[in-house]
């Protein structure tokens, strides 16, 4: 099961803040883009672009007290939780 949670974006779609378990948080560092391969490409591409499937930061709690390095997925409706590594 995935944590939910609701992201705010540049208009380029960079993540810039998002609210998740119950608390705001701001992205304190550059969002990498997290990518994998392209899905339903023909067999004669040998070498398939690659898509962006998500994004991994860091986030901060306006008080200071939390502070977390975690990846997203957007899935064109909802944002969800890929991991939270601490």
């Amino acid at each position: 099961m995935t944590d939910t949670l609701t992201v705010w974006t540049t208009t380029r779609g960079v993540p810039e803040r998002i609210f998740w378990r119950g608390r705001r948080w701001n992205v304190i560092d550059i969002p990498t883009p997290l990518h994998g391969e392209a899905i339903d490409v023909p067999d004669l591409i040998t070498h398939p672009p690659m898509r962006r499937i998500g994004w991994r930061f860091t986030v901060r709690t306006p008080d200071h007290s939390d502070v977390r390095l975690i990846d997203v997925r957007h899935d064109g409706e909802h944002w969800s939780l890929i991991r939270d590594l601490g």
